[in-house]
């Protein structure tokens, strides 16, 4: 990286900034002077290592990096950034790109049923309640990712979380009987 986070008066949420559009993820790009998106595998890997999800989720990482850009393009819809249409293409090429999610987990369904969602004629439905669906959806596929990446569907990591485990060395010697 171009510039050392760690000089910098600001403080990031990080998982703001893997999953949410907006300020807290353009703030830490200013911060270090470089693209996210280079860097948002990294910044999952640093959260399964501080909540001691790594093996849990060893073969999922991928797709959490790209259900994070998914999370984030929700976040932008329903903040209306973009439009539904923009959802929707964007929504159509990850689609594409993974075989209709098949290496998403639990998650497929979600995105999938979006994806279906998505392709339905937007007066017969409404916008509104096409619009709360997706809400629907998006909360459900926030709370997948935050339960992968932390252990917890909110997002909460565990107190002590990321600090040294010991473990309780038992020694042969000692009289076990």
């Amino acid at each position: 990286m171009t510039r050392d986070l760690a000089r910098t008066s600001r403080t990031f949420d990080v998982l703001d900034v893997l999953t949410r559009a907006g300020d807290a993820r353009e703030r830490l790009a200013d911060a270090l002077g470089e693209q996210l998106d280079a860097i948002d595998a990294l910044l999952v890997s640093d959260v399964l290592r501080t909540a001691a999800r790594v093996g849990d989720t060893l073969d999922l990482r991928r797709a959490l990096v790209q259900l994070c850009a998914l999370l984030r393009a929700l976040d932008a819809a329903e903040r209306e950034l973009i439009t539904l249409d923009e959802l929707r293409a964007g929504l159509a090429l990850h689609s594409a790109r993974s075989d209709r999610f098949e290496h998403f987990a639990d998650a497929r369904v979600g995105l999938r049923t979006l994806a279906e969602l998505l392709e339905l004629d937007t007066p017969a439905t409404g916008e509104t309640a096409l619009r709360g669906q997706v809400a629907l959806l998006h909360a459900e596929l926030r709370a997948f990712a935050y339960e992968q990446l932390t252990g917890s569907p909110h997002g909460e990591l565990a107190a002590g979380a990321g600090e040294a485990r010991t473990t309780q060395q038992i020694d042969p010697r000692a009289d076990t009987l």
